[in-house]
């Protein structure tokens, strides 16, 4: 019979180390890039609204990004688990650099969208070889809390980089924003050029067939994508709800969502490497139930306390179960998958924010916002049920 993890005592000397000089680069240039990723979300479809000179298709930046995206990961999957990891990284990297470039010169909408969908497609495969890497040199008996810390900075980005964005549009303008946007693309690129990742290390055993879509993964990743149904509602209404709620202040929201992500993801993670079935249950299951309160509070946004109480509790569920089912999809998966288990993953997250903005938002127009908030509780809550009702999740 197998030994569980949290079977294994390990001393405090015997405990291996995380902080190695790969991870470290792996977090730093995942955090670089993603710093340009996300100020770009809330600046592009401005730039498209004063320069593309079409209306309506505001929105179109982010469908562009979100389909090349998806149409990739599948195959940067499994290139990643037949290839050298590292050179399909700086790959993903450049042909994310090179649109950002391009963008410089103030494209026309019809070729910014078309830019924007290769460099989606840069972001697919770049974020999910990040991924992999960054599991790979992770220690088996810390890759949940390993995880945790990695995907911090998403929440962290979050916090600062649209502030920052609009603090360099409105002084210096679109062209030196896709400037400095680039230099960020290039310094996570010469970082991840860094990481010593030899080719033999970073190649799987030859499969007997592509794999795509990783099976072992997709109940996770089927849970993940509940979750951001739920998140795109969440980044896409919640300002616009504030103001008509007399709030003007919705960053307060955004702060206290990214402070409470710090905290509690490297926890979560810890969680995770105890490898206590009931521990990751209950876990699961107190961060849907923050998820609920977050909305309900939402719902009935009428001060600055609330929107931080919801931001709270926000960030409290949605950054627990972020690296919990990250950590799932990896945990059930063979060595010789975990590219298309990491892709398989980040396939489910995309979707669930692009389809969660989309169908939220014709929600809205018939039930107004708070209703809305309301109805996004029940994909959370059916996560619940995948997780309880269905045959045991592996945690081996």
């Amino acid at each position: 019979m197998k030994q569980p993890l949290s079977a294994v005592t390990i001393s405090p000397e015997e405990k291996p180390r995380l902080w190695t000089a790969n991870y470290i680069l792996a977090c730093l240039s995942s955090f670089t890039v993603m710093t340009a990723f996300t100020a770009m979300f809330p600046t592009l479809p401005i730039y498209i609204e004063q320069y593309g000179g079409l209306k309506g298709i505001a929105g179109l930046p982010l469908t562009a990004l979100t389909l090349g995206a998806v149409a990739t990961r599948p195959f940067a999957g499994w290139a990643l688990d037949r290839f050298n990891r590292k050179l399909i990284l700086l790959g993903g990297l450049i042909l994310f650099l090179i649109p950002a470039i391009l963008f410089v010169w103030m494209l026309p909408a019809v070729a910014f969208i078309f830019f924007r969908l290769i460099q989606g497609m840069g972001w697919g495969i770049c974020n999910t070889a990040l991924s992999t890497i960054a599991s790979d040199v992770i220690p088996p008996q810390r890759m949940g809390e390993g995880l945790g810390y990695f995907t911090i900075s998403l929440g962290i980005t979050m916090a600062y980089s649209p502030a920052v964005a609009f603090l360099i549009l409105e002084f210096s303008g679109f062209p030196i924003f896709f400037m400095a946007a680039s230099a960020l693309i290039l310094l996570a690129t010469i970082m991840a050029a860094a990481i010593k990742y030899s080719p033999a290390a970073a190649k799987a055993k030859t499969l007997p067939k592509p794999v795509f879509i990783e099976r072992s993964a997709l109940r996770p990743a089927v849970m993940m994508l509940l979750v951001t149904l739920n998140y795109g509602a969440v980044v896409s209404f919640v300002s616009v709800h504030a103001i008509n709620q007399g709030v003007p202040n919705a960053w307060i929201f955004f702060s206290a969502l990214a402070v409470t992500i710090i905290a509690v993801r490297p926890l979560a993670g810890i969680i995770m490497d105890q490898n206590i079935k009931f521990r990751i249950s209950l876990t699961i299951m107190a961060a849907v139930i923050s998820i609920a309160a977050a909305m309900t509070i939402l719902a009935r946004t009428t001060t600055m306390a609330h929107l931080t109480a919801g931001g709270f509790f926000y960030g409290l569920g949605y950054g627990i179960l972020m690296p919990v089912m990250l950590a799932l999809c990896l945990r059930g998966s063979p060595l010789s998958s975990r590219g298309a288990a990491n892709a398989t993953y980040w396939i489910a997250y995309d979707l669930g924010v692009a389809l969660g903005s989309a169908l939220w938002g014709l929600l809205a127009a018939l039930t107004g916002y708070g209703i809305m908030f309301m109805f996004t509780i029940i994909p959370p809550a059916i996560v619940l049920a995948i997780y309880f009702l269905d045959r045991p999740v592996r945690h081996n």
